[in-house]
């Protein structure tokens, strides 16, 4: 496997355009500039200022508050940033996407088999973790 692909340096540089919670799935889906896209199935925490600020986990819970906490609402202050580094732990498969303003959005892969997270664009294919595992799927004309 190319290192540079699986250390998904690809994606630095790139802006987060949208994102959405697919609610029948939980899915969290990303989308960058330059077609690029990150699937979220893991849990995943907002890291700001040196506390974490939300996670996957948060959402949709009301926490003593009259209506329930949108973590869409809160990943809003993500849009139009860009990616200033991205790193990813060998062993684990978990992920540290940093944005401008130093905001740090987390991946922890919290299953040893389920697919924790993808990622792709047309020009690198697809990057799929699962567990400890990672899965190469070549893009149009590099097979």
């Amino acid at each position: 496997m190319p290192q540079s692909l699986i250390a998904l340096q690809w994606l630095k540089g790139r802006r987060l355009e949208s994102f959405e919670l697919d609610d029948i799935s939980l899915t969290w889906l990303l989308k960058f500039d330059g077609n690029a896209h990150l699937n979220i199935s893991c849990l995943w925490r907002l890291v700001e200022g040196g506390r974490i600020s939300a996670t996957s986990e948060d959402h949709g819970h009301k926490f003593g508050q009259s209506v329930p906490f949108d973590a869409r609402s809160l990943l809003g202050v993500l849009r139009g940033m860009k990616l200033v580094a991205v790193a990813r732990a060998e062993v684990t498969n978990d992920v540290s996407l940093t944005f401008e303003s130093a905001r740090e959005l987390q991946l922890v892969v919290n299953s040893a088999a389920y697919e924790a997270w993808s990622v792709s664009d047309p020009l690198h294919g697809q990057v799929i973790a699962e567990g400890s595992e990672l899965h190469i799927v070549a893009a149009p004309g590099e097979a």
